[in-house]
């Protein structure tokens, strides 16, 4: 018994620990009140396109594309799934340059 309490107590001591728990805390708040937000603001912008154009803007639903992408990063850093940052620890997500980068090789054969 006295082991697993050692165990645990090495474990709340661990500095690593709790810069892990400073940033998921950072995270979580940037997702609450950032990301939602943006969230909000894109999806009011995609209905105003769509009522004023009749049609969605492609650079809006490439950036939503990406956001999704990051929140997913985000997500799976809050709940242990990966030990990886996200942005801007590592670049942010950018899914209309990817997919006309590979368009533009493919064009190019």
């Amino acid at each position: 018994m006295t082991e697993l309490k050692e165990g645990v107590i090495d474990r709340v001591k661990d500095y690593n620990n709790w810069v892990r728990i400073f940033f998921m805390l950072a995270y979580g708040l940037v997702l609450l009140y950032i990301v939602v937000p943006i969230v909000a603001v894109v999806m009011i912008a995609q209905v105003l396109c769509t009522f004023g154009g009749g049609r969605l803007n492609s650079n809006l639903t490439e950036f939503g594309e990406s956001l999704v992408e990051y929140i997913q990063q985000t997500i799976d850093f809050l709940l242990y799934k990966s030990n990886e940052k996200p942005f801007p620890f590592k670049p942010f997500p950018n899914f209309g340059k990817e997919k006309n980068k590979g368009a533009k090789q493919r064009a190019a054969r």
